[in-house]
């Protein structure tokens, strides 16, 4: 499961761009400004073009950018997409407002939505995430794939989380670390404590939990 998740974010970098000019045309039938290079001091002050407009080339941020959608590639010390980025967005901070299809590398990634990789000493996908989550930290409301950090924290997760901290409140496949919790198992932990709902034996049950070193699997 974890393979194939993987496989279909990566494939995403050789499919073309899903951010096309065609999105800048909204209900109204007006089309929306967007530019083929951008380039950001402080926004919206010193940004040329301005957030409203969406950028189909290169945006590169010497300091703070915002734009509304960017593809395929975001590069500074603050980027900031309101919609859609596709591509590469590298920098200090990265934030994509919907979708993040593509690599994230910098400090601190964040997306409501992402397929594809986060790189970052703190990862945050606010909904669902299919691919790579690689860092210091990371989280995600729903994933698919891999979660691989010093704490990694979930509430769905279908795939792997490796790490010193695992966390999660469902997880279909495994979890590897020095501290795995995952209140609803149905696959596997390995680490040296161990918790999950479940009916270990009386002498595993700790407050209705079951703890075992080691290894701990539920199918």
């Amino acid at each position: 499961m974890t393979v194939a998740a993987c496989a279909i974010a990566l494939s995403g970098f050789l499919e073309p761009c899903p951010v096309r000019a065609d999105d800048t045309k909204p209900s109204d039938g007006q089309m929306r400004p967007w530019a083929p290079i951008g380039i950001s001091f402080i926004q919206p002050k010193w940004q040329i073009p301005d957030q409203t407009n969406s950028v189909f080339g290169a945006m590169i941020n010497l300091g703070v950018g915002n734009n509304r959608d960017v593809c395929p590639l975001n590069i500074g010390i603050c980027n900031i997409v309101d919609r859609n980025m596709a591509g590469l967005q590298i920098g200090l901070g990265n934030y994509a407002g919907r979708n993040m299809d593509g690599l994230q590398f910098g400090l601190s990634s964040f997306a409501e939505n992402c397929h594809g990789i986060q790189c970052a000493l703190v990862n945050n996908v606010m909904e669902r995430f299919h691919g790579l989550q690689f860092g210091l930290a990371n989280q995600t409301k729903t994933g698919y794939g891999i979660q691989a950090g010093f704490c990694n924290e979930s509430e769905k997760l279908y795939g792997l989380q490796i790490g010193v901290i695992n966390t999660t409140d469902i997880i279909r496949g495994m979890q590897i670390g020095l501290f795995n919790i995952g209140y609803t198992l149905r696959g596997v932990q390995v680490g040296l404590i161990n918790i999950s709902e479940g009916d270990g034996g009386k002498s595993a049950m700790v407050g209705g939990f079951t703890v075992l070193p080691l290894i701990n699997m539920r199918f």
